[in-house]
């Protein structure tokens, strides 16, 4: 009893200490082995201009200007004898950079019904390690309006369209390649890899109600762009805490299974119901079912006494077994509803019986059991 107390202690100290082992290693793992953070950006921005200059003949619509300095509005194409168009681009970024920029220009006439290109620059590449790489275009074509006015109304009467409204797009290229280490993490490249397409429009526009005007759109045009560093910190303590973890829960698993083992073997057996009469006397006749006979149950005192006038009483069916079988006689057997129950064996005057009681079987049987029990023990 002792140990089987013991036993039980060791194992509730072990159940315990699983699950506090698996808690805590559930625990571990809501921590990340590695964490990526964001510590910085690389910023850059585009810009992108065009500056228009227009050179005017004599007017009184503008007091008699010359030159006119054009923004996002219109002027009187009439009193315009040309303009003259710059193209100015940078890039600009926080980090030292290798920047490759190719750039290139194309002017084209756009009308509703076709399109002509009138200009085309080639590409040109330009490279620099640095924050930031411009340039500028200053050869384009100078925009004379009459020739541009003679040249639609030639193809309008070429096709037979008649082009009120037109337009000049000048439209500049660019392919913008901007590699740079990630400055938290060396394994990664930070890279801009862009194309931007930058157009000027000169809408033409002849109306009775606004007159003949050439109005300016997307002169300038500023952009922003940011491409966020990467950096993995490896928290080793969560693996150590794991491996902690897989450990606890190691041994509790063996500890638990060991006390279990344990406490199989030294728990106090279950009691055992008692066996049933009829398999408590089979288990004591089988044996001997050859020589005893079967009586009808006695009730009577006078009919137990009528038997013989001498009676011999051995302590075991075994003995009466040997008796009966020295004097070549059966053994009876009868019964005292439920309890009683008599074999014996007649040799003229003299009866030799053996008598037991189904309470007493119950008790040997249960003696024997414990002391089983016992000797299995020792040898353990």
């Amino acid at each position: 009893m002792q140990r089987a107390r013991i036993t039980i202690i060791l194992l509730v100290i072990f159940l315990l200490f699983a699950v506090a082992s698996l808690s805590f290693l559930a625990y571990t793992y809501s921590f990340p082995v590695e964490i990526n953070t964001v510590p910085g950006v690389y910023a850059y921005s585009h810009q992108e201009t065009y500056s228009c200059v227009a050179f005017l003949k004599e007017n009184m619509i503008y007091d008699n200007q010359t030159t006119m300095q054009l923004s996002n509005v219109s002027i009187y194409r009439r009193v315009t004898d040309h303009i003259d168009v710059n193209f100015s681009y940078t890039f600009q970024g926080n980090l030292t950079t290798n920047i490759t920029i190719g750039y290139s220009l194309v002017e084209f006439i756009d009308t509703p019904n076709w399109e002509k290109v009138i200009y085309e620059r080639p590409q040109t590449t330009i490279n620099s390690m640095g924050t930031n790489l411009s340039f500028a275009i200053d050869d384009i074509p100078s925009i004379y309006p009459d020739e541009i006015q003679n040249y639609v109304s030639k193809v309008s009467d070429e096709t037979g369209v008649f082009a009120s409204q037109y337009g000049l797009n000048i439209t500049t290229e660019i392919d913008i390649l901007a590699v740079t280490p990630d400055p938290f993490n060396e394994t990664r490249m930070l890279t801009v890899n862009e194309v931007r397409l930058q157009t000027l429009s000169l809408e033409f526009k002849s109306s009775s109600a606004d007159g003949d005007t050439i109005t300016l759109k997307n002169l300038e045009n500023n952009q922003q762009g940011e491409i966020p560093s990467e950096q993995r910190i490896i928290q080793s303590w969560v693996s150590d805490q794991r491996n902690i973890g897989f450990t606890l829960v190691g041994i509790s698993l063996i500890g638990t299974g060991a006390t279990t083992w344990c406490y199989r073997k030294t728990r106090p057996p279950k009691p055992k119901e008692p066996p049933k009469a009829d398999k408590l006397l089979q288990s004591l006749i089988g044996p001997f079912e050859e020589i005893i006979v079967e009586a009808a149950p006695q009730t009577a005192e006078g009919e137990k006494a009528s038997r013989a006038s001498t009676t011999i009483r051995v302590e075991t069916l075994e003995d009466l077994v040997k008796i009966a079988d020295i004097l070549d006689k059966p053994i009876v057997h009868t019964y005292t509803p439920e309890e009683t129950h008599t074999f014996y064996a007649l040799d003229g005057p003299t009866q030799y019986e053996f008598t037991t009681t189904i309470s007493e079987m119950i008790s040997k049987k249960a003696a024997k059991e414990r002391k089983e029990e016992e000797e299995e023990e020792e040898n353990e």
